[in-house]
């Protein structure tokens, strides 16, 4: 079994839609693809960098023409705009298959393909007091099965009432068919007892519906999204896999999801 710690990783969100808040440096005005195709549907959201104004520090992009294509088969799905910058559709992947995704904004062409992994297995998911730098801290514990004779790529992603609140990234190539367990801080004793205004993000309160996801990913994602990690200590922009000349990442996910509600006197000691 492996184990890994990443303390108090904030994910902030763009609007309700569970948005990736991803800041970007300092660029030129560009297109931003964040999204791609699951077992539950097509979501891919578009905004420039140009528009400041905005919360995130972009501005959504309507009029483009989104498409997502099966390489396998040749069939095709088109996107329709729906709010924030979002192009959906009920289209859904399967594991194995290679998608392809295509844009069309103005005169520009964006394209980039992703191969979806299976599904992982959630084996459990619970809270726990851990101590820790002389403090109490309410850590989620997440275990789950990988999956065999594949190398795999996973992300995280925690919602406290339908917004994301912690996520990661995990790599495991060197524990094939083996159980991972993945831990997340989540807030310090003090804090909730505490209760200040500015610390409310972060404070898990009796009653919180909490969602885990977890996604399979391939390792052009992982990559992607590790980098946006570190990207508050680095001076570039993660990678993209798109072509044509704009930021972002397009991804097939197998997803497993797990539900709860928060209830502090549930967290084991």
């Amino acid at each position: 079994m492996k184990k890994s710690y990443l303390l108090f990783v904030l994910l902030a969100l763009a609007s309700c839609e569970k948005d990736i808040h991803i800041d970007y440096h300092e660029i030129e005005p560009m297109l931003v693809v964040e999204g791609g195709i699951t077992d539950g549907g097509c979501d891919v959201r578009l905004s420039s960098t140009m528009e400041m104004a905005y919360p995130d520090g972009a501005s959504p992009v309507k009029g483009a023409r989104v498409v997502i294509t099966s390489l396998d088969d040749g069939h095709s799905s088109p996107l329709v705009y729906r709010k924030y910058g979002h192009y959906q559709s009920s289209f859904k992947g399967e594991p194995g298959k290679t998608y392809r995704l295509d844009i069309w904004n103005g005169d520009q062409h964006f394209t980039a393909q992703s191969t979806m992994p299976h599904p992982p297995v959630i084996s459990s998911f619970h809270f726990q007091w851990q101590e820790m730098v002389g403090m109490r801290i309410v850590m989620a514990d997440l275990r789950f099965l990988d999956t065999p004779d594949e190398e795999n790529y996973y992300y995280m992603n925690v919602y406290r009432n339908d917004e994301s609140y912690r996520w990661t990234v995990i790599r495991d190539i060197l524990n094939p068919g083996g159980e991972i367990q993945q831990v997340l801080g989540c807030m310090s004793e003090k804090s909730a007892e505490e209760n200040k205004p500015e610390d409310h993000d972060n404070i898990l309160y009796d009653g919180d519906k909490i969602t885990v996801e977890l996604a399979s990913i391939d390792r052009v994602t992982y990559d992607y999204l590790y980098a946006l990690q570190l990207s508050g200590r680095s001076s570039s922009n993660p990678v993209s896999n798109i072509s044509g000349g704009c930021l972002g990442c397009f991804w097939a996910a197998g997803v497993a999801r797990y539900e709860c509600v928060y209830q502090t006197s549930e967290v084991k000691p």
